[in-house]
């Protein structure tokens, strides 16, 4: 370890099922964590933003976690540190930060390791702490990504997505854990639920890859999750249908919610989110929308790159 000057990374939110795609399809989104990272005596995090009051800044931070697990799988010490986190990204809204934490994590760890650690590796261990691959690896490479979970490994790809597509997000006021969203969902589903979404998810790869955004509305519909989460916020359901009534291409939640995602084409987006916010105003419905394009970048060193 012969690194240390100070220096920055930067982590995008991201979104994952794509309705139809339960945990195998996730994209980045250009909404972004950075961490300024200098050496120091004690490890010490400060935090700006989103869960500023809310996150450990001790060892505990999944940040110093995650530093810590990619250490030692690189095999060397790990470092003592001072982090400075501004974050953009929602806590507990299924927009993929506890996936940013633990990439950005990662990364500074594979900085001090002189990049020891493979993009493999990175995926791997990410994956092993954060639970969820459909969010760690658009969070680390960026663009929208399929994977597949074999017997202790993972097949990740890229799906070549066509430009033009806007997210427009609507983020609750309340939080919902993952673990509960988790916790509400079956153990068994039907073979017809299975074909449901089995012929959906792949209309939801085509549309994305020839930009034939129509078909979103049919492919982004669920019956192996949605229905079960939708039980915890009553705003989930209600959202994905005001998103369709106003104009979206399709509509799901992102994540394990609350918050709920819709895409719009870059021309039209604007005049959807003013009308979705004429909506929540009248029905009384707290939280905020934001306009986000996809993130065709993943985590990043400032001036360095991981790969694809």
């Amino acid at each position: 370890m012969n690194r240390s000057s100070d220096f920055v990374v930067a982590v995008p939110a991201t979104t994952a099922n794509f309705g139809s795609g339960f945990d195998s399809i996730g994209m980045a989104l250009d909404l972004w964590n950075t961490l300024n990272v200098s050496v120091s005596d004690i490890n010490l995090m400060t935090v700006e933003g989103e869960g500023a009051d809310l996150l450990p800044k001790d060892k505990e931070n999944l940040v110093f976690q995650s530093i810590d697990a990619g250490c030692n799988k690189a095999g060397i010490q790990t470092p003592l540190l001072s982090i400075h986190s501004k974050n953009n990204i929602p806590l507990t809204r299924g927009l993929g930060s506890s996936a940013a934490a633990v990439v950005a994590g990662l990364l500074i760890a594979n900085y001090y390791a002189d990049n020891a650690l493979t993009v493999k590796d990175l995926l791997e261990i990410a994956s092993q702490i954060e639970g969820h691959p459909d969010n760690v690896s658009p969070a680390l490479f960026g663009g929208v990504r399929l994977i597949v979970k074999t017997e202790g490994n993972y097949i990740d790809r890229a799906i070549a997505m066509q430009d033009g597509l806007e997210c427009l997000i609507f983020i609750p006021n309340e939080i919902l854990a993952t673990s509960e969203s988790r916790s509400a969902l079956p153990q068994k589903v039907s073979l017809e639920s299975a074909v449901f979404n089995l012929s959906r998810t792949a209309l939801t790869i085509r549309s994305l890859m020839t930009g034939e955004w129509e078909d979103l509305r049919i492919s982004t519909e669920d019956r192996l999750h949605q229905d079960y989460r939708f039980k915890l916020s009553p705003n989930m359901e209600s959202m994905i249908g005001a998103m369709r009534n106003h104009g979206v291409y399709g509509s799901f939640i992102s994540g394990a919610g609350p918050s709920v995602i819709g895409f719009a084409s870059s021309d039209q987006v604007a005049d959807i989110k003013y009308r979705l916010e004429e909506h929540i105003k009248i029905h009384k419905i707290d939280g905020r929308f934001l306009t986000i394009g996809p993130s065709h970048k993943g985590a990043h060193i400032m001036g360095e790159e991981i790969g694809s």
